[in-house]
């Protein structure tokens, strides 16, 4: 299928893979669970997208329940402390309190009558500033009420206003900062005649300030909002679905990697490790290659639950422009998405622990063989798929 992608980034990338400088690969370090940890919220219907820190659950109005094409709020998301969420979430609000305590939200409101931006500046102490959030002009603005709020608003293409906040009581309140990641990361694709146009500029802008970890991430969101089968509980990109993923997008997504890092990390720099393993044994070559791009441990953690996987987590990877050849993009699952699995392992979910161990070790030879065959067909396939700019 055609693909559509968004021609607002970079001019003048040739999408075919570029080659690998010649560069000693580094050891693969042995490092703890350092690394900051990240989960990624997918809204299907609207294209939505951000990326938030560990220690929130997602919830709100319109999560289970899609509104109406007709509804005035289309979108109605809340970003809880999991120590506030059990009393105060949406799933429990038979029993919360009448005044829930500070939160980040997200509304999304049509706007027929196209209401200007400074309509809906609702209690605001002072005139607002100027920025751009999502690629769109925002207004970002404090607010007062119940709680002193840091507050954003702006226009979709459509037309829709999106609103963001964080309530706080302290301004030392580290989720002030949370609630900036939250908003850096906020992107909206879209979908035209069952066609995904992905928006690769977030992407872009993290590769070009060499922030690996959020490119990494933003690229794990990316493969998981073109695959067809994401598991919002748990999510994370089925083997299934790999044969499917556009090329165009496979292939922009190297070119952006390469680019940035100078042939360092990318599917061309992992394409030619692949291929110049020696055996053709599924398990054997996923766990070389593993080896080899550092992804794997040399031996198990000790405290760890998962302590028979020698695969790293996305914590434990070296997001540093000196990493192994070829380590990123690292295509597994957020370990805040296994831990998930093990927490709510019990009658609710009896087979839980079982996939959160298949996903973070028996799950990658038959992963790795059907990406590695997804990427040769992709990558070889010339420029007849892929977009010429960006």
């Amino acid at each position: 299928m055609e693909r559509i992608l968004l021609a607002v980034l970079i001019t003048g990338l040739a999408i075919a893979g570029e080659p690998i400088h010649g560069r000693a690969q580094s050891p693969s370090p042995d490092l703890s669970p350092a690394n900051p940890r990240y989960d990624i919220y997918l809204n299907y219907p609207d294209g939505l997208r951000f990326i938030y820190p560990a220690g929130y659950q997602v919830d709100g109005a319109t999560q289970y329940t899609p509104p109406s094409p007709e509804a005035a709020l289309q979108v109605s998301l809340d970003l809880w402390k999991v120590a506030d969420y059990s009393p105060f979430g949406m799933m429990y609000n038979a029993t919360a309190p009448t005044e829930p305590p500070p939160h980040i939200s997200i509304d999304i409101w049509q706007n027929p009558a196209g209401r200007p931006l400074s309509d809906w500046m609702e209690l605001a102490t002072a005139p607002g500033t100027v920025t751009t959030v999502a690629g769109q002009g925002a207004i970002a603005y404090t607010a007062t009420g119940l709680y002193e709020s840091d507050v954003v608003l702006f226009t979709q293409a459509n037309g829709d206003v999106v609103k963001l906040q964080v309530e706080y009581s302290d301004a030392n309140d580290p989720m002030r900062q949370h609630f900036q990641t939250v908003v850096e990361s906020l992107t909206f694709d879209t979908t035209t005649s069952a066609v995904i146009e992905v928006d690769y500029r977030r992407l872009q802008d993290t590769l070009r300030d060499g922030d690996w970890q959020a490119a990494n991430l933003e690229t794990i969101a990316i493969l998981m909002r073109l695959a067809s089968s994401y598991d919002y509980t748990y999510p994370h990109i089925e083997t299934d679905d790999i044969a499917d993923l556009p090329c165009a997008d496979l292939q922009t997504i190297n070119t952006l990697w390469s680019r940035y890092s100078e042939g360092r990390y990318g599917l061309t720099a992992q394409q030619a490790i692949w291929r110049s393993l020696p055996t053709s044994d599924p398990s054997q070559r996923a766990e070389q290659y593993g080896d080899q791009l550092g992804w794997r441990l040399t031996e198990p953690p000790t405290a760890d639950f998962l302590s028979n996987s020698l695969w790293r987590s996305d914590t434990e990877l070296l997001y540093t422009a000196v990493a192994p050849v070829g380590q990123f993009p690292w295509p597994g699952v957020p370990s805040l998405t296994t831990d998930r699995m093990l927490q709510n392992s019990g009658p609710a979910c009896g087979s839980c622990s079982v996939d959160a161990m298949y996903i973070q070790s028996d799950r990658w030879p038959d992963f790795l063989n059907a990406f590695m065959t997804r990427v040769d067909d992709c990558l070889c396939a010339g420029d007849t798929t892929a977009p010429k700019t960006l």
